[in-house]
């Protein structure tokens, strides 16, 4: 890791700040008898649906979270093509987010995502060589009720086996990443023809091995301010009880509106309904794996809405890896997003800065590539961010000091 954002001294204090929240404030768990009964019986005080942890059980129960250094995620039904390392300092790029619009270059305007644009987004990624894996879903504008469905010559059936021809022609496809099968953009038909395609491209025996790679997973993001939904405790529950799965815990902490408009102090409460997460899943099951995630930023105070794209969000997300770091848990986070709405300098500014403190931090997980805040999706731009990649991936890796690199021989040769 190349940048520390926080001294050991910060991060005990927010550490303590966080205890006393947990202690004082609580997190609410309304309407969720499976997880108050639980923290109920580890110790905790209940007060309606909010639940107070004492400093101890804190302690007690974050010491049951597996050891990093033996656990790799690997979810190939969301597009990871093979297990990532979230060792500590181990960096990973993908594509996350759910994109509801397309920047259409040519015409220089944005329009809402169509059927016909999964294959194509699919096509794009998997050619991009810096992007390990890509759980980026497109909400198309006829399921969200805009304007008249596409045409079926251009969604289910029709489509993939148009995109598995030229798929199996090696158009897009060495080894690098997986096609998701079975996300919210696949119906039964695509999903078996994705099988299909592992098989002919892969053989049969590496298609059986990522399907059965198949985890339980649930990826969780706390009601802001200190608050969970009944429904995503009750998954976590189940997926932490099914010794097969991992609890991905994002809050979204908008600075200056569901949270403190202060650095630290949004981190406190980000912390705070992080670890009630995670030790929600440890009681449910002792050794169950979570990511410590982030989609927390500062809000835009323009339109009230969370502004991914400035350059205290990659602030706030390095924070967020040493504290993840302090627990010996992964993380997620999303500092290399833009909060522009079309490929520009501008975007790509705000890429480079998000990218390299995440990269540099040891983010493990860093999710990137979208404009708009993650909710629009460009072709153009994913080109540009990949390159980018590779130039945070060389930066950050340090200068090399080997024998070869010293380069003694040549300084002697030239200077004859």
């Amino acid at each position: 890791m190349q940048v520390r954002v926080l001294t050991d001294a910060d991060c005990e204090r927010l550490h303590e700040a966080t205890l006393k929240v947990l202690a004082k404030t609580g997190v609410a768990f309304n309407d969720c008898p499976e997880a108050q009964d639980l923290f109920k019986k580890a110790g905790c005080r209940i007060d309606g649906g909010r639940v107070f942890f004492p400093a101890n059980m804190v302690a007690e129960t974050l010491k049951l979270v597996p050891d990093r250094n033996t656990i790799t995620p690997f979810f190939p039904f969301l597009g990871y093509a093979r297990p990532l390392s979230v060792k500590q300092g181990a960096v990973n790029f993908g594509l996350i987010g759910n994109a509801f619009h397309i920047f259409d270059y040519a015409k220089g305007e944005s329009r809402a995502c169509l059927e016909s644009d999964v294959n194509d987004k699919l096509l794009v990624i998997d050619s991009l060589p810096n992007f390990q894996y890509d759980c980026c879903n497109l909400f198309c504008a006829s399921e969200r009720g805009m304007g008249k469905p596409v045409p079926r010559e251009y969604a289910g059936a029709d489509a993939c086996v148009s995109f598995l021809r030229r798929w199996v022609r090696g158009r897009a496809v060495d080894g690098r990443k997986a096609l998701p099968i079975g996300d919210r953009n696949t119906v039964n038909e695509e999903r078996r023809l994705t099988i299909l395609a592992h098989a002919v491209l892969e053989g049969s025996e590496k298609t059986r091995s990522i399907l059965s790679h198949q985890v339980e997973f649930c990826w969780c993001n706390p009601l802001s301010p200190l608050g969970y939904k009944a429904s995503e405790a009750v998954d976590m529950i189940r997926v932490a009880r099914s010794g097969r799965g991992w609890n991905s815990i994002s809050p979204e902490v908008m600075m200056g509106g569901s949270g403190p408009v202060t650095m630290a102090g949004a981190l406190v409460q980000h912390n705070a309904e992080v670890l009630a997460g995670v030790m929600l899943s440890q009681l449910a099951r002792a050794g169950s794996p979570c990511l410590y995630g982030s989609v927390s930023a500062p809000m835009d105070l323009r339109n009230a809405d969370i502004a991914q794209g400035n350059f205290e969000t990659g602030l706030f997300n390095a924070a967020v890896v040493q504290l993840a770091d302090r627990y010996g848990l992964p993380s997620r986070i999303s500092p290399g997003n833009t909060s522009d709405n079309k490929p520009s300098a501008r975007a790509l500014a705000e890429h480079a800065v998000g990218l390299y403190l995440g990269a540099s931090a040891g983010g493990n997980i860093i999710t990137t590539g979208l404009l708009d805040s993650t909710i629009m999706i460009s072709y153009e731009h994913m080109v540009m961010v990949d390159e980018l990649i590779g130039q945070v991936r060389s930066v950050t890796r340090g200068i090399a000091t080997d024998a070869d690199s010293l380069a003694l021989e040549v300084i002697a040769r030239v200077a004859r």
